[in-house]
């Protein structure tokens, strides 16, 4: 995630009062005094992004902001703390970002840390337990509650992106949940069919079903009468 600073820097005029001017501010690591980044900004309030290469969580972390338009330099300190990678995603040190934790990665599958988006190539489907136990996924396991495999039936063939908090983009015939085994909330299983269809009104099935009931009093007297077996 960038880090979003608005700068503005000031010097003394002639008349040796503050007024706006221009300048460039330097980013340096707190730690050994490495120049990270340098932006030049006119004599407004400006924005400066810097997004930082991470090689660990949870731990405080530090920035200089150090511009040398007074003879002296002017020197803020920022302090920043980065949180644990959220499930499904794991610190890859070389990146210095979040990226698809080990039970997510497999070949043809990203990851986007900035939308928490996840794709694939499709007849896949990726998401978690929803149990009340977390397995302990957490920064010390990762991937316990993380479910990845192959889906032939009821998955989509072509290539989706999608969420872990909603993994029914994976599912086709409106279908969702784990493993896309059921159907979508509104949704119920249509007769003699695999596939997924709308709900109607309790009126409308009640009127269904005595429509067959009334058939099929009238096949009954239908037979009755013709004398069939």
């Amino acid at each position: 995630q960038k880090l979003k600073f608005n700068v503005a820097l000031f010097g003394y005029n002639y008349f040796k009062s503050l007024t706006p001017t221009d300048g460039t501010v330097d980013i340096f690591n707190d730690i050994n005094g490495f120049l990270l980044n340098q932006t030049y900004i006119p004599n407004t309030c400006s924005l400066i992004e810097y997004t930082p290469k991470l090689t660990q969580t949870g731990y405080q972390s530090y920035l200089v902001l150090y511009s040398s338009i007074s003879s002296m330099g002017t020197i803020i300190n920022f302090n920043f703390i980065v949180k644990e990678c959220p499930i499904g995603f794991r610190l890859d040190k070389s990146q210095g970002s979040c990226a698809c934790s080990q039970s997510v990665s497999r070949e043809n599958v990203t990851c986007d840390i900035n939308t928490l988006n996840i794709t694939h190539n499709g007849l896949l489907w990726i998401g978690t337990y929803h149990t009340t136990t977390p397995f302990n996924a957490n920064e010390t396991n990762p991937n316990a509650c993380i479910i990845n495999e192959d889906c032939l039936l009821y998955c989509s063939p072509n290539p989706v992106t999608f969420n872990l908090n909603d993994t029914h983009t994976q599912c086709v015939d409106n279908r969702g949940h784990r493993m896309c085994g059921s159907c979508t909330e509104g949704y119920s299983l249509l007769m003699g069919s695999n596939k997924c269809g709308q709900c109607h009104n309790n009126y409308m099935m009640i009127a269904w079903i005595a429509l067959f009931a009334v058939m099929g009093v009238l096949l009954v007297v239908l037979l009755i009468a013709l004398n069939l077996t």
